[in-house]
């Protein structure tokens, strides 16, 4: 077996596990380093933000649940159509121009966070339906805790 083949069935095991929390939290952590660090940059060249007036309910339970099931209903609809690997691309390309619609940059942060949870998706889709979807809207919302949190430190 190749080392790319071992690596996603590890990926794949690590959200299929017991709790979806548990798997919420691992797929929050494997893009964590990221978000911290596009968050910062966001900062440094937004040094007022953004969004700081959005509520923290909105950022923490409308969006994700929103963004989820878009990145979702996309997803299924573009696997009948499109390889896995296309319709991952496209889905993240679509989620982030929608937040490129609030700044540019908003949309190249989102970009790789979609397509990692766009993977996921794909991968869990095919086990468990409902954690297909669960398992992103928490990974985002913990994502978006972490970015509430740099903004309301700076």
């Amino acid at each position: 077996m190749s080392a790319a083949f071992i690596d996603r069935i590890r990926f794949v095991e690590k959200m299929s596990g017991p709790g979806i929390w548990r798997a919420g939290l691992w797929l929050f952590g494997y893009a964590m380093l990221p978000v911290a660090l596009v968050a910062a940059l966001f900062l440094t060249v937004f040094p007022a933000g953004l969004q700081r007036d959005m509520e923290p309910f909105t950022w923490l339970v409308v969006s994700p649940v929103i963004e989820t099931l878009m990145l979702g209903a996309i997803l299924i609809h573009l696997r009948k159509r499109q390889k896995e690997h296309h319709s991952i691309m496209l889905a993240a390309l679509v989620l982030g121009a929608f937040h490129s619609l609030n700044s540019m940059l908003w949309g190249f942060i989102a970009l790789p966070l979609f397509l990692v949870h766009g993977y996921a998706f794909t991968r869990l889709f095919e086990v468990d339906r409902q954690r297909a979807f669960v398992v992103p809207m928490v990974a985002h919302a913990l994502h978006n805790v972490l970015v509430l949190l740099v903004l309301k430190v700076a």
